[in-house]
Protein backbone atom coordinates (compact mmCIF):
# COMPACT_ATOMS: atom_id res chain seq x y z
CA UNK A 1 0.00 0.00 0.00
CA UNK A 2 1.00 3.19 -0.75
CA UNK A 3 1.85 6.36 1.47
CA UNK A 4 -1.50 8.54 2.09
CA UNK A 5 -0.63 11.54 -0.19
CA UNK A 6 -0.42 15.08 2.48
CA UNK A 7 -2.63 17.65 1.66
CA UNK A 8 -1.62 20.96 0.10
CA UNK A 9 -4.93 22.01 -1.01
CA UNK A 10 -8.12 23.08 0.13
CA UNK A 11 -10.51 23.12 -2.24
CA UNK A 12 -13.73 23.72 -1.02
CA UNK A 13 -12.53 26.99 0.92
CA UNK A 14 -10.69 27.88 -2.63
CA UNK A 15 -14.52 27.43 -4.79
CA UNK A 16 -16.12 29.24 -1.64
CA UNK A 17 -13.78 31.99 -2.28
CA UNK A 18 -13.40 32.54 -5.78
CA UNK A 19 -17.41 32.11 -6.12
CA UNK A 20 -17.78 34.59 -3.90
CA UNK A 21 -16.31 36.77 -6.05
CA UNK A 22 -19.30 36.94 -8.18
CA UNK A 23 -22.47 36.25 -5.25
CA UNK A 24 -21.26 37.88 -2.55
CA UNK A 25 -21.59 41.22 -1.62
CA UNK A 26 -19.78 44.12 -3.13
CA UNK A 27 -17.83 45.05 -0.79
CA UNK A 28 -16.90 41.41 0.16
CA UNK A 29 -16.22 41.14 -4.33
CA UNK A 30 -14.05 44.46 -4.16
CA UNK A 31 -12.44 43.02 -1.10
CA UNK A 32 -11.69 39.92 -2.41
CA UNK A 33 -10.31 41.36 -5.86
CA UNK A 34 -8.07 43.64 -4.39
CA UNK A 35 -6.15 40.74 -2.12
CA UNK A 36 -6.51 37.51 -3.76
CA UNK A 37 -3.71 36.37 -5.95
CA UNK A 38 -3.14 33.50 -8.36
CA UNK A 39 -0.57 32.03 -5.70
CA UNK A 40 -3.72 31.54 -3.20
CA UNK A 41 -5.56 28.86 -5.45
CA UNK A 42 -3.45 25.65 -5.82
CA UNK A 43 -6.79 23.85 -7.43
CA UNK A 44 -6.62 24.62 -10.95
CA UNK A 45 -10.04 25.14 -11.87
CA UNK A 46 -10.29 28.00 -9.06
CA UNK A 47 -7.24 29.43 -10.03
CA UNK A 48 -8.79 29.94 -13.83
CA UNK A 49 -11.71 30.92 -12.06
CA UNK A 50 -10.36 33.90 -10.54
CA UNK A 51 -7.78 34.72 -13.42
CA UNK A 52 -11.06 35.17 -15.66
CA UNK A 53 -12.73 37.16 -12.75
CA UNK A 54 -9.84 39.67 -12.94
CA UNK A 55 -10.14 40.05 -16.21
CA UNK A 56 -14.01 41.12 -16.15
CA UNK A 57 -13.45 42.76 -13.51
CA UNK A 58 -10.75 45.12 -15.33
CA UNK A 59 -13.54 45.83 -17.90
CA UNK A 60 -16.80 46.57 -16.06
CA UNK A 61 -15.37 47.33 -12.66
CA UNK A 62 -17.90 44.73 -10.92
CA UNK A 63 -18.77 40.79 -12.00
CA UNK A 64 -21.99 39.07 -12.79
CA UNK A 65 -23.49 36.28 -10.58
CA UNK A 66 -21.81 32.87 -11.45
CA UNK A 67 -24.67 31.60 -13.36
CA UNK A 68 -23.99 34.47 -15.81
CA UNK A 69 -20.31 33.99 -15.63
CA UNK A 70 -21.20 29.96 -15.62
CA UNK A 71 -21.68 31.19 -19.69
CA UNK A 72 -18.73 32.02 -20.02
CA UNK A 73 -17.11 30.17 -23.55
CA UNK A 74 -13.50 31.90 -22.32
CA UNK A 75 -13.84 29.08 -19.06
CA UNK A 76 -12.96 25.63 -19.36
CA UNK A 77 -16.04 22.75 -18.73
CA UNK A 78 -14.65 22.31 -15.63
CA UNK A 79 -14.79 25.87 -14.21
CA UNK A 80 -18.35 26.16 -16.03
CA UNK A 81 -19.67 23.69 -13.66
CA UNK A 82 -18.50 24.88 -10.99
CA UNK A 83 -19.77 28.23 -10.97
CA UNK A 84 -23.26 26.03 -11.78
CA UNK A 85 -23.18 23.99 -8.76
CA UNK A 86 -22.29 26.98 -6.50
CA UNK A 87 -25.52 27.90 -3.80
CA UNK A 88 -25.51 31.91 -3.85
CA UNK A 89 -25.95 30.74 0.16
CA UNK A 90 -22.93 29.75 0.85
CA UNK A 91 -21.02 33.11 -0.78
CA UNK A 92 -19.15 34.74 1.96
CA UNK A 93 -21.16 37.24 3.82
CA UNK A 94 -19.29 39.91 5.37
CA UNK A 95 -15.15 41.54 5.30
CA UNK A 96 -14.88 39.94 8.38
CA UNK A 97 -15.18 36.58 6.91
CA UNK A 98 -13.04 37.21 3.46
CA UNK A 99 -10.63 38.16 6.00
CA UNK A 100 -10.70 34.89 7.49
CA UNK A 101 -10.69 33.06 4.08
CA UNK A 102 -7.66 35.02 3.05
CA UNK A 103 -6.02 33.82 5.79
CA UNK A 104 -6.78 30.22 5.43
CA UNK A 105 -5.65 30.15 1.77
CA UNK A 106 -2.35 31.72 2.75
CA UNK A 107 -2.14 28.77 5.42
CA UNK A 108 -2.24 26.30 2.33
CA UNK A 109 0.05 28.86 0.12
CA UNK A 110 3.21 28.23 2.69
CA UNK A 111 2.24 25.08 3.10
CA UNK A 112 2.80 24.37 -0.68
CA UNK A 113 5.90 26.27 -0.84
CA UNK A 114 7.44 24.53 1.80
CA UNK A 115 6.52 21.41 -0.19
CA UNK A 116 8.35 23.08 -3.45
CA UNK A 117 11.19 23.64 -1.02
CA UNK A 118 11.57 20.07 0.23
CA UNK A 119 11.04 19.16 -3.49
CA UNK A 120 14.00 21.58 -5.01
CA UNK A 121 16.14 19.79 -2.45
CA UNK A 122 15.29 16.39 -3.15
CA UNK A 123 15.71 16.69 -7.06
CA UNK A 124 19.29 17.82 -6.74
CA UNK A 125 20.21 15.00 -4.30
CA UNK A 126 18.67 12.65 -7.27
CA UNK A 127 20.00 14.45 -9.99
CA UNK A 128 23.76 14.25 -8.29
CA UNK A 129 24.29 18.13 -8.96
CA UNK A 130 25.18 18.70 -5.05
CA UNK A 131 29.08 19.89 -6.66
CA UNK A 132 30.14 23.37 -5.18
CA UNK A 133 27.67 25.27 -7.56
CA UNK A 134 25.25 23.27 -7.18
CA UNK A 135 25.09 23.54 -3.46
CA UNK A 136 25.42 27.21 -3.26
CA UNK A 137 22.69 27.74 -6.27
CA UNK A 138 20.57 25.60 -3.88
CA UNK A 139 21.42 27.30 -0.97
CA UNK A 140 20.09 30.46 -2.77
CA UNK A 141 16.79 29.52 -3.55
CA UNK A 142 16.00 27.80 -0.69
CA UNK A 143 16.92 31.20 1.08
CA UNK A 144 14.29 33.42 -1.37
CA UNK A 145 11.49 30.54 -0.81
CA UNK A 146 12.23 30.75 3.09
CA UNK A 147 12.19 34.61 3.38
CA UNK A 148 9.13 34.63 0.74
CA UNK A 149 7.36 32.19 3.03
CA UNK A 150 8.12 33.97 6.74
CA UNK A 151 7.35 37.86 5.61
CA UNK A 152 4.18 36.46 3.03
CA UNK A 153 2.42 39.44 2.84
CA UNK A 154 0.48 42.08 0.37
CA UNK A 155 0.56 45.44 0.11
CA UNK A 156 -2.19 47.06 1.17
CA UNK A 157 -3.67 50.05 -0.47
CA UNK A 158 -4.33 53.03 2.67
CA UNK A 159 -7.14 55.06 1.54
CA UNK A 160 -9.39 57.75 3.56
CA UNK A 161 -12.01 60.25 2.14
CA UNK A 162 -14.54 58.97 -0.33
CA UNK A 163 -13.74 55.14 0.39
CA UNK A 164 -13.80 52.49 2.55
CA UNK A 165 -10.68 53.04 5.06
CA UNK A 166 -10.78 49.94 6.91
CA UNK A 167 -7.22 49.57 6.38
CA UNK A 168 -6.05 53.06 7.64
CA UNK A 169 -8.79 52.71 10.20
CA UNK A 170 -6.90 49.59 11.65
CA UNK A 171 -3.61 51.77 11.19
CA UNK A 172 -4.62 54.36 13.32
CA UNK A 173 -5.92 52.44 16.20
CA UNK A 174 -3.00 50.74 16.38
CA UNK A 175 -0.71 53.85 17.01
CA UNK A 176 -3.46 55.31 19.69
CA UNK A 177 -4.43 52.11 21.78
CA UNK A 178 -2.28 49.23 20.89
CA UNK A 179 1.23 48.73 22.94
CA UNK A 180 4.34 49.78 20.42
CA UNK A 181 6.65 46.71 20.13
CA UNK A 182 7.88 48.35 16.76
CA UNK A 183 10.32 50.76 19.41
CA UNK A 184 13.01 48.42 20.42
CA UNK A 185 15.44 50.10 23.42
CA UNK A 186 19.17 50.21 23.39
CA UNK A 187 19.63 49.58 27.17
CA UNK A 188 21.61 53.19 26.63
CA UNK A 189 19.29 55.51 28.57
CA UNK A 190 20.89 58.47 26.72
CA UNK A 191 20.91 57.22 23.45
CA UNK A 192 17.07 55.83 24.13
CA UNK A 193 16.39 59.65 25.13
CA UNK A 194 18.04 60.72 21.76
CA UNK A 195 15.67 58.15 19.98
CA UNK A 196 13.62 56.14 21.75
CA UNK A 197 14.87 53.05 20.53
CA UNK A 198 15.73 51.50 17.24
CA UNK A 199 12.83 50.70 15.03
CA UNK A 200 11.73 47.02 13.65
CA UNK A 201 13.26 47.33 9.93
CA UNK A 202 15.94 49.63 10.65
CA UNK A 203 20.00 49.32 9.74
CA UNK A 204 22.00 50.74 12.35
CA UNK A 205 25.96 51.40 11.70
CA UNK A 206 28.38 51.23 14.52
CA UNK A 207 31.95 52.40 13.70
CA UNK A 208 34.79 52.64 15.41
CA UNK A 209 38.68 52.86 14.85
CA UNK A 210 40.49 49.42 15.62
CA UNK A 211 40.35 48.45 19.02
CA UNK A 212 37.98 51.14 20.13
CA UNK A 213 35.49 48.61 21.33
CA UNK A 214 32.89 47.79 19.13
CA UNK A 215 32.13 44.26 19.63
CA UNK A 216 31.83 45.57 23.53
CA UNK A 217 29.22 48.07 22.66
CA UNK A 218 27.01 45.82 20.87
CA UNK A 219 27.32 43.06 23.32
CA UNK A 220 26.08 45.54 26.06
CA UNK A 221 23.71 46.35 23.66
CA UNK A 222 22.66 42.69 23.82
CA UNK A 223 22.52 41.57 26.98
CA UNK A 224 20.54 44.87 27.94
CA UNK A 225 17.76 44.42 25.37
CA UNK A 226 17.56 40.31 26.74
CA UNK A 227 17.78 41.01 30.26
CA UNK A 228 16.19 44.62 31.15
CA UNK A 229 13.38 44.31 28.06
CA UNK A 230 13.19 41.23 27.65
CA UNK A 231 13.80 40.90 23.95
CA UNK A 232 15.70 38.11 21.73
CA UNK A 233 19.25 39.62 20.05
CA UNK A 234 21.29 37.25 17.72
CA UNK A 235 24.80 38.20 17.67
CA UNK A 236 26.21 36.79 14.62
CA UNK A 237 30.46 37.22 15.48
CA UNK A 238 32.38 36.77 12.47
CA UNK A 239 35.72 37.46 14.60
CA UNK A 240 35.45 35.32 17.54
CA UNK A 241 34.87 32.00 18.36
CA UNK A 242 32.88 30.68 20.88
CA UNK A 243 35.03 30.14 23.87
CA UNK A 244 36.33 33.86 22.93
CA UNK A 245 32.90 35.54 23.14
CA UNK A 246 31.64 33.64 25.88
CA UNK A 247 34.27 34.28 28.30
CA UNK A 248 33.96 38.20 27.29
CA UNK A 249 30.12 37.44 28.26
CA UNK A 250 31.02 36.48 31.66
CA UNK A 251 33.01 38.68 32.24
CA UNK A 252 29.95 40.82 31.34
CA UNK A 253 27.34 39.68 33.35
CA UNK A 254 29.28 38.82 36.38
CA UNK A 255 31.90 41.32 36.84
CA UNK A 256 35.08 39.46 36.98
CA UNK A 257 37.87 40.60 34.73
CA UNK A 258 37.69 39.24 31.28
CA UNK A 259 41.47 38.52 32.20
CA UNK A 260 40.90 36.53 34.97
CA UNK A 261 38.42 34.07 32.70
CA UNK A 262 40.97 33.68 29.92
CA UNK A 263 43.81 32.81 31.96
CA UNK A 264 41.49 30.31 34.32
CA UNK A 265 42.68 26.52 33.14
CA UNK A 266 45.82 27.62 31.23
CA UNK A 267 49.45 26.55 32.51
CA UNK A 268 50.47 30.06 32.50
CA UNK A 269 48.21 31.59 34.16
CA UNK A 270 46.04 31.82 37.61
CA UNK A 271 42.99 29.81 38.45
CA UNK A 272 39.95 31.95 39.14
CA UNK A 273 39.55 31.52 43.08
CA UNK A 274 35.93 29.76 44.70
CA UNK A 275 34.81 32.81 44.78
CA UNK A 276 34.89 33.97 41.61
CA UNK A 277 34.01 30.50 39.75
CA UNK A 278 31.08 30.66 42.58
CA UNK A 279 30.23 34.39 41.26
CA UNK A 280 30.33 33.43 37.84
CA UNK A 281 28.46 30.38 38.14
CA UNK A 282 25.40 32.09 39.77
CA UNK A 283 25.42 34.97 36.82
CA UNK A 284 25.36 32.20 34.54
CA UNK A 285 22.26 30.08 36.05
CA UNK A 286 20.77 33.83 36.11
CA UNK A 287 21.02 34.93 32.61
CA UNK A 288 19.76 31.46 31.43
CA UNK A 289 16.74 31.59 33.96
CA UNK A 290 15.84 34.99 32.70
CA UNK A 291 15.41 33.74 29.05
CA UNK A 292 13.30 30.99 30.12
CA UNK A 293 10.83 33.28 32.64
CA UNK A 294 10.25 35.88 30.28
CA UNK A 295 10.07 33.88 27.04
CA UNK A 296 13.11 35.50 24.94
CA UNK A 297 16.44 34.12 23.86
CA UNK A 298 20.29 35.32 23.60
CA UNK A 299 21.87 33.77 20.64
CA UNK A 300 25.31 33.83 19.69
CA UNK A 301 26.30 32.63 15.70
CA UNK A 302 30.35 32.12 15.82
CA UNK A 303 31.02 31.84 12.02
CA UNK A 304 33.36 32.58 9.38
CA UNK A 305 33.39 32.56 5.54
CA UNK A 306 29.54 33.61 5.77
CA UNK A 307 27.37 35.22 3.21
CA UNK A 308 24.83 37.53 3.76
CA UNK A 309 21.85 35.45 1.99
CA UNK A 310 23.04 32.56 4.56
CA UNK A 311 23.25 34.89 7.19
CA UNK A 312 19.67 35.32 6.37
CA UNK A 313 18.62 31.82 5.66
CA UNK A 314 20.30 30.76 8.97
CA UNK A 315 17.74 33.78 11.18
CA UNK A 316 14.78 33.74 8.77
CA UNK A 317 13.31 31.39 11.01
CA UNK A 318 14.19 32.40 14.48
CA UNK A 319 12.26 35.08 15.63
CA UNK A 320 14.93 37.37 16.95
CA UNK A 321 14.27 41.14 18.18
CA UNK A 322 17.84 42.16 16.98
CA UNK A 323 20.35 40.59 14.29
CA UNK A 324 24.13 42.08 15.72
CA UNK A 325 26.81 41.86 12.67
CA UNK A 326 30.43 41.71 13.75
CA UNK A 327 31.35 42.88 11.74
CA UNK A 328 30.31 43.72 7.96
CA UNK A 329 33.83 43.90 6.66
CA UNK A 330 33.87 40.10 7.64
CA UNK A 331 30.52 38.76 5.09
CA UNK A 332 31.26 37.36 2.26
CA UNK A 333 30.08 40.07 -0.73
CA UNK A 334 30.09 37.25 -3.73
CA UNK A 335 26.40 36.50 -3.92
CA UNK A 336 26.39 40.17 -4.96
CA UNK A 337 28.98 41.65 -6.38
CA UNK A 338 31.43 38.71 -7.66
CA UNK A 339 34.98 38.30 -6.80
CA UNK A 340 36.27 41.29 -8.63
CA UNK A 341 34.24 43.83 -7.37
CA UNK A 342 35.47 46.63 -5.29
CA UNK A 343 35.45 46.50 -1.15
CA UNK A 344 32.91 49.94 -1.61
CA UNK A 345 30.30 48.62 -3.97
CA UNK A 346 30.11 44.85 -1.97
CA UNK A 347 29.66 46.30 1.08
CA UNK A 348 27.21 48.66 -0.50
CA UNK A 349 25.16 45.82 -1.69
CA UNK A 350 25.50 43.91 1.86
CA UNK A 351 24.29 47.07 3.00
CA UNK A 352 20.80 47.11 0.78
CA UNK A 353 20.49 43.61 1.68
CA UNK A 354 20.90 43.09 5.19
CA UNK A 355 18.26 46.90 5.17
CA UNK A 356 15.65 44.49 2.59
CA UNK A 357 16.13 42.18 5.45
CA UNK A 358 15.42 43.78 8.12
CA UNK A 359 11.88 45.44 6.52
CA UNK A 360 10.74 42.13 5.43
CA UNK A 361 11.52 40.26 8.38
CA UNK A 362 10.49 42.98 11.47
CA UNK A 363 14.19 42.76 12.80
CA UNK A 364 16.48 45.94 13.46
CA UNK A 365 19.78 44.99 11.88
CA UNK A 366 23.05 45.94 14.12
CA UNK A 367 26.30 45.85 11.81
CA UNK A 368 29.83 46.90 12.87
CA UNK A 369 32.67 48.35 10.66
CA UNK A 370 35.69 50.80 10.93
CA UNK A 371 36.28 54.17 10.37
CA UNK A 372 39.39 55.93 8.71
CA UNK A 373 41.80 58.09 9.96
CA UNK A 374 40.15 60.81 9.02
CA UNK A 375 36.97 60.14 10.86
CA UNK A 376 34.67 59.18 8.67
CA UNK A 377 32.81 55.82 8.00
CA UNK A 378 35.26 53.13 5.86
CA UNK A 379 33.14 53.41 2.00
CA UNK A 380 30.84 55.82 4.14
CA UNK A 381 28.79 56.51 1.09
CA UNK A 382 27.89 53.38 0.12
CA UNK A 383 27.27 51.91 3.49
CA UNK A 384 25.78 55.30 4.75
CA UNK A 385 22.77 55.21 1.85
CA UNK A 386 21.40 52.66 3.36
CA UNK A 387 21.53 52.76 6.77
CA UNK A 388 18.92 54.73 9.49
CA UNK A 389 21.21 55.17 12.27
CA UNK A 390 25.12 55.57 11.90
CA UNK A 391 26.74 56.14 15.33
CA UNK A 392 30.84 56.53 15.52
CA UNK A 393 33.35 57.23 18.13
CA UNK A 394 37.14 57.15 18.04
CA UNK A 395 39.15 55.94 21.34
CA UNK A 396 41.62 58.10 21.57
CA UNK A 397 44.32 58.59 24.50
CA UNK A 398 41.45 60.67 26.34
CA UNK A 399 39.47 58.54 26.19
CA UNK A 400 41.61 55.54 27.15
CA UNK A 401 42.49 57.95 30.16
CA UNK A 402 38.63 59.16 31.35
CA UNK A 403 37.40 56.14 30.20
CA UNK A 404 34.47 58.37 28.53
CA UNK A 405 33.56 57.70 24.87
CA UNK A 406 32.12 60.33 22.66
CA UNK A 407 29.65 58.94 20.15
CA UNK A 408 28.75 60.84 17.49
CA UNK A 409 25.47 60.74 15.98
CA UNK A 410 26.00 61.13 12.13
CA UNK A 411 23.20 60.08 10.62
CA UNK A 412 19.04 59.53 12.42
CA UNK A 413 16.26 59.27 10.22
CA UNK A 414 13.23 59.84 12.23
CA UNK A 415 15.61 61.38 15.41
CA UNK A 416 17.50 64.40 16.35
CA UNK A 417 21.38 64.45 15.95
CA UNK A 418 22.65 64.76 19.13
CA UNK A 419 26.20 63.42 20.48
CA UNK A 420 26.39 61.30 23.71
CA UNK A 421 28.91 59.57 26.39
CA UNK A 422 29.09 56.19 27.33
CA UNK A 423 31.83 55.14 30.23
CA UNK A 424 34.05 51.99 29.53
CA UNK A 425 35.51 49.40 31.36
CA UNK A 426 36.29 47.34 28.97
CA UNK A 427 38.91 45.26 31.21
CA UNK A 428 35.11 43.98 32.59
CA UNK A 429 33.64 44.36 29.27
CA UNK A 430 30.74 46.14 30.86
CA UNK A 431 29.88 49.47 28.90
CA UNK A 432 27.21 52.49 30.58
CA UNK A 433 25.51 55.51 29.54
CA UNK A 434 27.52 58.61 31.72
CA UNK A 435 25.78 61.83 31.85
CA UNK A 436 28.35 64.07 29.99
CA UNK A 437 32.25 64.81 29.08
CA UNK A 438 34.88 63.95 31.50
CA UNK A 439 35.88 66.58 33.73
CA UNK A 440 39.40 67.76 33.37
CA UNK A 441 39.67 66.50 36.80
CA UNK A 442 38.94 62.67 36.25
CA UNK A 443 42.13 60.50 36.91
CA UNK A 444 43.17 56.80 35.94
CA UNK A 445 40.92 54.09 37.74
CA UNK A 446 42.18 52.83 40.98
CA UNK A 447 42.35 49.42 40.78
CA UNK A 448 38.86 47.53 41.21
CA UNK A 449 38.34 44.94 44.17
CA UNK A 450 36.58 41.87 41.52
CA UNK A 451 32.47 42.48 41.34
CA UNK A 452 32.57 45.81 42.47
CA UNK A 453 32.20 49.17 40.78
CA UNK A 454 35.35 51.19 39.64
CA UNK A 455 35.90 54.19 41.76
CA UNK A 456 37.19 57.25 40.32
CA UNK A 457 39.20 59.87 42.03
CA UNK A 458 38.25 63.69 41.97
CA UNK A 459 40.14 66.86 42.86
CA UNK A 460 38.96 68.07 46.21
CA UNK A 461 37.52 71.20 44.37
CA UNK A 462 35.72 69.61 41.45
CA UNK A 463 32.46 71.56 41.36
CA UNK A 464 30.61 68.45 40.19
CA UNK A 465 30.95 67.57 43.12
CA UNK A 466 28.09 66.58 45.62
CA UNK A 467 27.26 68.57 48.80
CA UNK A 468 26.60 65.25 50.16
CA UNK A 469 30.07 63.95 49.18
CA UNK A 470 31.81 66.73 50.64
CA UNK A 471 30.18 66.72 54.14
CA UNK A 472 31.49 62.81 54.07
CA UNK A 473 34.71 63.83 53.19
CA UNK A 474 35.48 66.72 54.98
CA UNK A 475 32.83 66.55 57.95
CA UNK A 476 30.30 69.04 59.37
CA UNK A 477 31.27 72.44 58.85
CA UNK A 478 32.10 74.67 62.16
CA UNK A 479 29.32 76.61 63.12
CA UNK A 480 29.31 79.85 62.21
CA UNK A 481 30.69 82.65 64.37
CA UNK A 482 28.20 85.58 65.67
CA UNK A 483 29.20 89.13 64.35
CA UNK A 484 30.90 91.41 66.76
CA UNK A 485 28.97 94.62 67.19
Amino acid sequence: MGKKATKTINTKMEIRTVCSLFDGPDEVSQHLVAELRPSFFGYKPAKAIFKRAKVLFGKRNRLPSSNTAAEDPALAEQCQLILRRFKKKDAIKNTDDADAALETLKHWRKVRKLFGVAKKVRDAMVEGTMDEDGVADLLSNIDTDLVSIKSDRNVKLYTVGDADCTYADEVVEKILYSSNDNLLPTGFDNLDRICKGFARGNLIILAASSGGGKSTVAMNMAVNQYLNHNKSPAIISLEMGAIEYHERLLSCISGVSYEAIREHGSPAGKNLSPVQLKKIDKAWRKFRKHGRKHGCKFSVFPVTDLSATELRARLVTGGYDYWIVDYLNLLDPTDFSGSGASEAKALGDIARFLKNTAELLGVAVIALTQISDDFRVKYSRAVKEHANFVLKWKYDEDAETSHVIKVVFDKGRSSRKEDFYLLEDFPYMTVKSHSGPPPDTYAREEPRVEGEEPRRRRSRGNRNEGEGMRKRRDGPKPARRMRQL
